[in-house]
């Protein structure tokens, strides 16, 4: 499969572009999952649709990395995914035959699916079976030529961004309340749920561990139905179409946890309203489907706005809320979707001081 897999960008005249960027990916392999020569690595990827190549032109960054730093990887090549479809029988298969404390790749046009052999939750069956993984989903979003620019989200410091993340962090952990306002009109306010604020600083080298790639975020859930107030979402807005850049605002209405007003007349809302209507009505439980579930604190220097939300939320200097589900990184929500809003410029005030997150932003600056 990782020649198929090669023969494919090969083909479009793209393996050369990838090929020159193989340093970042042997940093990745080697810094971020602390790769050896004794482990199995599993990648999973698709083959892209017409003019949207990221997914496999990084899948074959990692299959170039690998092959020179002589670890063992094995490809699997399935059909692009949406929201809500079956991974193959292969891509199951062979994540269930894995040994333990492997390492998974993932790098998709949309999702991974969902599973025959291990159930619904890539996240739950990889911290069970202690893999360490790194995922790099929706790429649908972004088009062959943004490549180089992808890239450079990926091609950073990792010692800087762990120690700009642990310092949010640290901050974060003696607070018990959180407002974040914006210049266009966010006022919102949160309990903080301590237990679930995580770092996503690139760093998977533990058994049972893994995040998104590109890295770079500070998150947390509120206590349960501890939020209220306005969020105005300027940059873009995530929904079961894609990812949405945003050339008007999105307000959000919180009231008792729950998102109970979308308000805006431009796509994006619309697009937003549909995604919570039709998880409602797709749902068995719906109760958590408007259910505030996320607010994070971008951190990558290098990630700039690309209307793909694995990039967006990760941005230095802006903020996202999710709505719908948490319960994977500690909350109490299990819904159909978790769909990231990320505004620009964000304050923050813990227990009513002023954070001014730019002396730290400042301090690890690369």
């Amino acid at each position: 499969m990782e020649q198929t897999l090669l023969s494919h960008l090969s083909s479009l005249n793209l393996i050369d572009d990838v090929d020159r960027k193989k340093e970042v990916f042997k940093k990745i392999l080697i810094n971020c999952l602390g790769a050896t020569k004794k482990e199995n690595i599993l990648l999973i990827t698709d083959n892209g649709y017409e003019n949207q190549q990221i997914a496999p032109m990084l899948s074959s960054g990692y299959a170039i990395a690998a092959k020179e730093l002589n670890l063992n990887l094995k490809v699997v090549i399935q059909e692009p995914l949406k929201l809500g479809e079956k991974a193959s029988d292969e891509a199951s298969r062979n994540m269930k035959e894995l040994r333990e404390k492997s390492i998974i790749i993932v790098c998709v046009s949309g999702k991974v699916g969902t599973t025959k052999y291990i159930g619904k939750s890539f996240r739950k069956f990889a911290k069970e079976n202690m893999h360490r993984y790194i995922s790099t989903t929706g790429m649908r979003d972004l088009r062959t030529e943004d490549f180089n620019r992808f890239i450079e989200s990926l091609d950073i410091d990792y010692d800087k961004m762990k120690e700009r993340c642990a310092l949010i962090k640290d901050e974060l952990i003696k607070a018990d309340e959180i407002r974040v306002t914006t210049d266009r009109g966010t006022d919102l306010t949160l309990k903080i749920k301590k237990s679930t604020i995580h770092i996503n600083d690139g760093n998977y080298t533990e058994s049972g561990t893994g995040g998104n790639m590109p890295c770079g975020e500070v998150y947390l859930a509120p206590l349960k139905k501890q939020a209220e107030g306005r969020a105005v979402i300027d940059l873009s807005s995530k929904n079961i179409h894609g990812t949405t850049l945003l050339t008007e605002p999105i307000e959000l209405i919180v009231e008792g946890g729950d998102v109970v007003r979308i308000i805006g007349g431009n796509s994006g809302a619309e697009k937003l309203r549909e995604t919570i209507e039709w998880a409602e009505i797709n749902s068995k439980y719906p109760w958590g489907i408007r259910r505030l579930a996320e607010l994070g604190i971008g951190t990558n220097p290098k990630a700039q706005v690309s209307g793909n939300m694995i990039i967006d939320e990760k941005i230095l200097g802006s903020a996202h809320v999710a709505i719908g589900s948490n319960a994977w990184f500690g909350g109490s929500v299990y819904a159909k979707i978790h769909v990231d809003q990320v505004m620009k410029e964000p304050q923050f005030y813990l227990d009513g001081k002023e954070f001014n997150i730019n002396r730290i932003f400042e301090r690890t600056k690369e």
